[in-house]
């Protein structure tokens, strides 16, 4: 997974020379997601991107909101969290249930699907997320949110954690 490699290897440049003259990726993702948009939180500690995606594709993917983790190393730089052999290099955070009832150009009528677009951090770490939904267009505000049952808080809702 991630590995770096030329599709026509020639007698001055074979795969070896593309991973000295090349920076490889630090996190793959799966075929087709489309990142449309990414925001770092106020920490660096979580890379979010929009991937609005491959709906008529087999095995479908994205219309969702990811975040990938990162860490701070020894020498001060951000690098991500999950080794680059994993096939899981994100959380997901907000995504639709069924993304094969998605009708290419926005939601079909009843599809009840959003398609991710920007993102928007306010000063208080909401998150807003702009759907290109072209029927009405969508804004959702996506954050952590608690609630108090029964005189103790429930922590209802950890989408965005700080």
């Amino acid at each position: 997974v991630g590995d770096l490699f030329v599709l026509a290897p020639n007698c001055t440049f074979s795969d070896a020379t593309c991973r000295i003259r090349t920076a490889g990726p630090s996190a793959v993702f799966q075929a087709h997601p489309v990142p449309m948009d990414s925001k770092y939180d106020s920490t660096f500690s979580k890379f979010y991107i929009t991937f609005h995606g491959s709906w008529d594709r087999q095995p479908a993917t994205g219309l969702k909101v990811v975040a990938v983790p990162f860490t701070k190393g020894a020498d001060g730089a951000y690098k991500t969290a999950s080794p680059l052999n994993t096939q899981r290099a994100y959380t997901h955070v907000f995504w639709n249930p069924d993304i094969t009832r998605y009708a290419g150009n926005g939601p079909s009528f009843g599809s009840r699907c959003f398609g991710p677009a920007g993102l928007l951090f306010d000063l208080i770490r909401r998150m807003y997320m702009m759907s290109d939904n072209s029927t009405n267009g969508e804004v959702w505000v996506l954050g952590k949110y608690w609630v108090r049952c029964w005189g103790e808080e429930a922590g209802l809702g950890n989408m965005i954690s700080e």
